[in-house]
């Protein structure tokens, strides 16, 4: 009656795949890598650079959510009402706590880059199946 829908075993094979895409997949050429967003120095604080920076991210993060829902839709079993609760605690439990909490925030840009966000949802869901 009370408590979450979805059952501990769809939430640790979640948690598993989430932590298997993080470690070992490798993303389309054209989305951003992690050493394409890093910082080149003081400049990149600033103006256009800092602009370019803050795009890459976004459309990493976008294809992000887009990867991560794609799977949490695969493994989900519960009510809809649970759906968010399902994705946040198994994040928080896939990247720590503090990793985790900053994984969510970045939910926030699917809306800003919905392409890359469409996009990764499609690529993880066809890795998938």
């Amino acid at each position: 009656m009370f408590g979450n829908s979805f059952t501990k075993q769809s939430q640790i094979l979640y948690i598993a795949k989430l932590i298997e895409i993080n470690t070992s997949w490798i993303f389309p050429e054209h989305i951003p890598t992690e050493s394409d967003m890093q910082l080149d120095g003081i400049s990149s604080l600033f103006g256009k650079r800092k602009k370019e920076k803050m795009k890459l991210i976004t459309k990493r993060s976008a294809f992000m959510c887009g990867v991560m829902e794609a799977a949490a839709f695969q493994y989900f079993d519960g009510k809809d009402k649970h759906y968010t609760k399902f994705i946040h605690s198994s994040i928080k439990e896939a990247f720590g706590n503090k990793h985790g909490i900053l994984v969510i925030k970045t939910f926030v840009y699917k809306k800003d880059a919905m392409d890359f966000y469409q996009e990764g949802f499609v690529w993880c869901s066809d890795r998938l199946n």
